[in-house]
């Protein structure tokens, strides 16, 4: 039975036997370098969450974000104040960063949210840790070309699901000290 991306994230969380877990979408693309640098990095530089870039991969090529957070090492509050921040080029997306599997599975996806539950979840987790190391670098090919996609159409039932994740969102930012960078 297809229960949707949460149910299966969150299987996955349940089955992740490993110190740190990743996410993606099943008919997107990663750099086949993502998961050594991934590693590479929180080696080199002890973030509790390494995050990178991502690139869109529309129909008629591939768009790049327009700019990205000037720090590479900052606060978990900084990473998110910066990919909230006007015209960022940035997304809070769980498929672009690799997270400590303790903290995952703490927090979980909502399985009643169709759109906006990864966002959540990443708002969530950084709200349980320190740091996150950003790497400009677009490692993950959100491909923009199949029905319902989240960064392709809008439709006001969609509008409705991601103001309902926002709202939870919020509520998370409301208890930590994230308002201070905003």
């Amino acid at each position: 039975e297809n229960g949707g991306g949460s149910r299966a994230r969150n299987r996955g969380l349940d089955e992740a036997r490993g110190d740190f877990v990743i996410f993606g979408d099943s008919d997107d693309l990663v750099d086949p370098d993502l998961l050594a640098w991934l590693l590479s990095r929180r080696r080199e530089s002890g973030a509790d969450v390494v995050c990178h870039a991502y690139a869109r991969e529309l129909p008629e090529g591939t768009e790049y974000p327009s700019r990205s957070l000037e720090k590479t090492l900052m606060t978990a509050n900084e990473y998110i104040a910066g990919s909230l921040g006007e015209a960022s080029g940035m997304i809070l997306s769980a498929c672009l960063g690799l997270y400590p599997a303790k903290e995952a599975r703490a927090v979980r996806f909502r399985e009643d949210l169709p759109y906006g539950e990864d966002s959540l979840f990443l708002v969530t987790l950084l709200s349980r840790v320190k740091t996150v190391w950003y790497e400009p670098k677009p490692f993950y090919h959100y491909r923009v070309t199949r029905e319902g996609n989240t960064l392709g159409k809008s439709s006001l039932a969609k509008m409705e699901k991601v103001m309902e994740a926002c709202e939870a969102m919020a509520k998370v930012w409301e208890g930590t000290d994230c308002s201070a960078y905003h």
